[in-house]
């Protein structure tokens, strides 16, 4: 089988593997990424071997790459400056103080569960201080209608996505420098990641342009917008890796703000989470982050990883919400919803794929470790809050 018939085959394997696992989540009830996961193992070299990193020929971290680029872009896209502007105190501290007490803590705990090195429990707690709005939403009914607590989940879930990116992109950064100096790592900062938000700038005017001089028909301009916007993301993404290597997620991120807050038509076509290159993008990468998962080293730090994300979800969280609410500011019940309601999944499990992708030939020692305590950390919590917190707050009279 030739490459190119190979690479077909993989991309047709994970394409129907993501199809297959979102009808049988929506028909389950279930989080479409549950079922992602097992089809993941299934196809991957813990099961069937379909699909294995070697078949790729080089080409999956452009892959993963361009899927990341779009994901973070449709995220940015939906953060907008007036949304900025009405955003409350308490989710303002909670995604900076909270944040800073979620990577502090996250970090330490990597390091004295797992012993890790510290440059690895740093990426790791970086990574996980991203929650996930998408799946607060999607079980958002289950949840108690106080607008506070659901606003202020949804409006940090929305900041983290876009902002953690960027500043794992910086960690990153720092701890693959050939040269682990001060000055190498801001020149290292001004040339890829400064360039990085001039080329998502110049993406951004260049699709503004193209909106506000196009005139489509009628009945095509919601799908042309939509791939346009696509299109951008890959373009931004895709130019900044070819001019510095590593900036796409910044110029990502900066043309989905840019564009996001631009008068377009037909915005809120590109708005909805479940259109259908989102899906293939989605499968794709948890298909690709299941399969560098191996059984045998689960098996050897399974213990530890568990430990880690009890830790977090017991202790971190909680802790960063009680010290970012302040006293008397919410009853204890809602700093509870708020403790035990952050999720992660779609921004942790495709920036952690990329970088483990990275990371197997720059340090083959942190990369399992940062792929175990990501998966055990996006298994577990969507264990517990797809299933046992909408099952646990349709019994509870939270706020009465």
């Amino acid at each position: 089988m030739s490459s190119h018939t190979t690479l077909l085959f993989l991309v047709v394997a994970i394409v129907s593997a993501g199809i297959a696992a979102y009808l049988l989540a929506t028909f389950l009830r279930i989080p479409s990424a549950l079922l992602l996961i097992i089809f993941g193992f299934i196809v991957g070299p813990q099961g069937f071997s379909i699909v294995r990193q070697e078949l790729f020929s080089g080409t999956l971290i452009p892959l993963v790459g361009a899927g990341v680029a779009i994901l973070v872009f449709e995220r940015a896209f939906q953060l907008n400056f007036e949304q900025i502007r009405q955003i409350r105190p308490a989710t303002l501290r909670l995604v900076t103080f909270g944040a800073l007490i979620t990577l502090i803590g996250t970090t330490l705990l990597v390091r004295a569960v797992l012993r890790a090195r510290w440059d690895t429990a740093l990426l790791v707690g970086t990574i996980l201080m991203a929650t996930g709005p998408t799946i607060i939403i999607s079980f958002g009914d289950s949840l108690p209608s106080d607008v506070n607590v659901k606003a202020i989940l949804e409006q940090e879930g929305l900041i983290n996505d876009v902002t953690v990116p960027i500043v794992a992109v910086m960690v990153f950064e720092a701890i693959t420098l050939s040269e682990a100096t001060l000055t190498a790592f801001i020149e290292a900062l001004l040339s890829r990641i400064g360039i990085g938000l001039i080329i998502g700038g110049i993406i951004a005017l260049l699709l503004r342009r193209l909106f506000k001089s196009s005139d489509y028909p009628y009945r095509d301009a919601p799908q042309y917008t939509r791939l346009i916007l696509i299109a951008g993301a890959i373009v931004a993404h895709t130019s900044a890796v070819l001019i510095t290597g590593k900036a796409g997620i910044t110029a990502a991120v900066t043309a989905g703000i840019l564009v996001g807050n631009t008068d377009i038509l037909y915005k809120e076509e590109f708005g909805d989470f479940e259109d259908e290159i989102t899906l293939l993008v989605l499968s794709f990468i948890f298909i690709i982050f299941t399969s560098l998962i191996s059984f045998n080293s689960m098996r050897l730090r399974g213990f530890q990883v568990l430990l880690f994300v009890i830790g977090c979800i017991v202790i971190i969280r909680p802790v960063a919400v009680f010290a970012s609410t302040g006293a008397g500011q919410f009853s204890w019940r809602e700093n509870g919803v708020l403790s035990f309601i952050a999720p992660r999944w779609l921004i942790p499990t495709s920036v952690a794929t990329l970088f483990v992708l990275r990371l197997q030939r720059l340090s083959p020692e942190s990369a399992p470790i940062l792929a175990e305590t990501v998966f055990g950390m996006v298994l577990i919590t969507l264990l517990i809050e797809g299933w046992l917190i909408p099952m646990l707050l349709s019994r509870l009279d939270t706020f009465a």
